[in-house]
């Protein structure tokens, strides 16, 4: 089967990592994967019109990369070392640091005036009591960005920096977008530490809001080296869950629209507390298409979701590649859409009569961390240095305990804020916490040493990406050869 959103996914992200060298490649790679896609669904599916507009969105993409690489040129070219005043708004505020500030703004009126209406990334070296909504007053210095520092802010959007040589005055911002975001975000915090403030009530604040700065840095190692840092980064799978959980209390109450809605609303809001981090707005955006393809044609490709998300994602910050969170939420769900579901799609488990239930349920699971660690191999290793072979049993054992943590967390925080919910939610959190603790322990008998931990030189990285198509081609023909030995069994 054809999938056009595939090719503009994979076109745009290959567009995407080439953008911060060449962008005249990037528009290259775009518009030949453009003429192959049209060529291809003319010839192969007889569509003309799909392979137009294809190709229409190709072009977008093209156009897109072309006019925000001229304008940052430009832009950095006249801004850079350039010394003035600035009014901005703060849109987020780093406390995790002790002895400076990491803000980011969005420039309202500047001694430049072309600099007005950008964002911008900035440091200052004292700490500042100013809060996300806030608008200041203060003299800045442009400073270009540079190596690795320079992909890793261009990757998160932010295109310019700048250091802060003094805040001359804050305005209060109560009332802002981002002051009500900042407003729930403590709120949820709050509630999470009212049951207690330890490692256990750090997990819940990264599962609930994203927000892995409670976590120490020891046992954030070990989370890494176990394998399952993608339980604590809000993605897909939280999306899937909480919002799976939440159109099932709702799905056949009331009409199929009004559910879709009801979905659709609840990912804005999740991303909204998340702070629209990029892993789960790729997955939002992802979400978005499958409800709405859901409603008008009755089925969706899973697979065309994830490249059409991919591809809006590109679109609306074009070197996003280089953004380790977005490339590993991508390459995770990949692998449960593709490699797991084939073979997941191939075994079956009802010759067993009393157990078959439960071993699937582990099969599944064992089978997604598999092939998680697979698809993800190419990425940590470029930007860690290794991969976590015991990823798959860590992810086994811990699986089941995160996923009831998500939601009994989730619902503990809803609850809390209900009237009388400070006491309701005392036993709700209670037993949330059994599950962080089962996960702690877990993670810690596992990670401590290293255990199982492969260090791979970075120069390697073109034989994982050879594994990968290997292990991807490997598990499609498994898998077609498991669901003919079934056939035929079943013929017999």
């Amino acid at each position: 089967m054809l999938r056009p959103f595939m090719f503009i996914g994979i076109a745009a992200l290959g567009a995407s990592y080439t953008a911060l060298n060449n962008i005249w490649l990037s528009v290259t790679v775009l518009l030949l994967t453009a003429v192959l896609t049209l060529l291809l669904m003319v010839k192969k599916s007889n569509q003309l019109n799909k392979g137009v507009i294809t190709a229409l969105i190709f072009v977008m993409l093209a156009v897109r990369m072309v006019t925000l690489g001229v304008t940052i040129e430009n832009k950095t070219r006249l801004l850079e070392s350039r010394q003035t005043d600035i009014i901005a708004e703060i849109t987020e505020v780093d406390y995790s640091t002790k002895y400076s500030s990491s803000l980011s703004l969005k420039i309202k009126s500047c001694g430049i005036p072309k600099a007005n209406g950008l964002k911008v990334k900035a440091t200052f070296s004292g700490k500042t009591t100013a809060l996300p909504g806030d608008i200041i007053n203060a003299g800045i210095i442009f400073t270009p960005h540079s190596g690795r520092h320079n992909a890793y802010n261009f990757g998160n959007g932010f295109y310019y920096s700048c250091a802060i040589d003094e805040i001359y005055s804050v305005r209060d911002g109560s009332g802002s977008f981002w002051r009500m975001i900042y407003n729930v975000r403590q709120a949820i915090i709050n509630a999470i530490d009212q049951s207690g403030i330890n490692e256990e009530g750090a997990v819940i604040k990264a599962l609930v809001i994203g927000d892995d700065s409670y976590i120490s840095t020891d046992f954030y190692q070990m989370v890494k080296t176990t394998g399952v840092a993608h339980m604590l980064v809000v993605s897909g799978m939280h999306l899937s869950i909480l919002c799976g959980v939440l159109l099932n209390v709702v799905r056949g109450r009331t009409n199929p629209w009004v559910a879709a809605v009801f979905g659709g609303v609840s990912a804005v809001i999740i991303m909204a507390v998340c702070l629209f981090h990029i892993s789960i707005l790729r997955a939002s955006i992802a979400y978005f298409a499958m409800l709405l393809g859901r409603r008008l044609h009755k089925s969706i490709d899973p697979l065309s979701s994830l490249g059409f998300g991919a591809a809006v994602a590109v679109f609306t910050m074009p070197y996003i590649f280089y953004n380790v969170a977005f490339l590993l939420s991508l390459a995770s769900t990949f692998a449960v859409l593709y490699p797991s579901k084939l073979i997941i799609d191939a075994v079956s488990f009802k010759s067993v009569p009393h157990f078959g239930k439960p071993l699937k349920l582990a099969f599944d699971i064992l089978v997604i961390a598999l092939c998680s660690t697979a698809c993800t191999m190419p990425i940590t290793v470029y930007c860690f240095g290794y991969v976590a072979l015991i990823s798959p049993i860590s992810n086994l054992a811990v699986t089941f305990s995160m996923n009831a943590a998500l939601i009994l967390g989730v619902l503990a925080v809803i609850i809390f804020f209900l009237p009388l919910g400070k006491f309701i939610s005392i036993p709700v959190f209670l037993l949330c916490r059994l599950f962080i603790k089962a996960f702690i322990l877990t993670v810690q008998a596992i990670g401590k040493n290293n255990f199982g931990v492969l260090f791979i030189p970075k120069d390697k990285i073109v034989y994982c990406i050879l594994a990968v198509a290997a292990f991807i081609l490997l598990v499609r023909m498994l898998s077609k050869y498991l669901i003919s030995k079934r056939e035929e069994k079943y013929r017999a």
